[in-house]
């Protein structure tokens, strides 16, 4: 069941990215490390809508991300989980520069398999997911990106038992 709802989730994203809108959309994966010796992995499908605000410096656009992530904790059993995040980028240095820093940040929701694992205590199967980055995009005909991330799952106290869940990992990215 939970390799089905990410293969699912996988084939969703792979669809997802031919609906590009003018500004591009991102399909990558991430590695990252948790708490107490966990690792997380991560597929998405990031949108970059067209910009709020844009100017020769930068610009700052809304983002949406959908994508599913396991779990590995040691003492514990795997856990899977599915997001949905809109979010949103400011891009440096945009004026046809093939070198495009960016800082983001989003928040969203996740559906998670397990409530309880390892000692955490989640108190739930739907917790938030907010997460903040910061990275490059690079390229000409063929973009790329690499970004450095932080990102928490938490109830933000709704439940009696909220024991947040934080990850720091590194994403690949590339941009249709």
């Amino acid at each position: 069941m939970k390799k089905n709802i990410l293969l699912t989730t996988f084939l969703l994203l792979v669809c997802m990215s031919g609906t590009a809108h003018a500004a591009g959309t991102a399909v990558g994966g991430s590695a990252a490390f948790g708490d107490h010796s966990s690792s997380a992995f991560t597929v998405f499908a990031e949108q970059v809508y067209n910009p709020w605000v844009s100017g020769e410096l930068g610009e700052i656009a809304p983002t949406a991300e959908i994508g599913a992530s396991w779990w590995s904790i040691r003492s514990s059993k795997d856990v899977y989980g599915a997001f949905l995040a809109p979010g949103v980028r400011l891009s440096l240095f945009t004026s046809q520069s093939a070198f495009r820093p960016y800082l983001g940040g989003s928040l969203g929701g996740a559906v998670i398999t397990e409530r309880n694992f390892d000692q955490w205590k989640m108190g739930s199967n739907a917790v938030f997911r907010t997460k903040g980055m910061a990275g490059v995009q690079f390229g000409e005909s063929m973009q790329h990106r690499v970004q450095g991330e932080y990102t928490t799952h938490s109830t933000w106290g709704i439940t009696t038992n909220d024991d947040a869940f934080d990850t720091y990992g590194v994403s690949y990215g590339l941009n249709f």
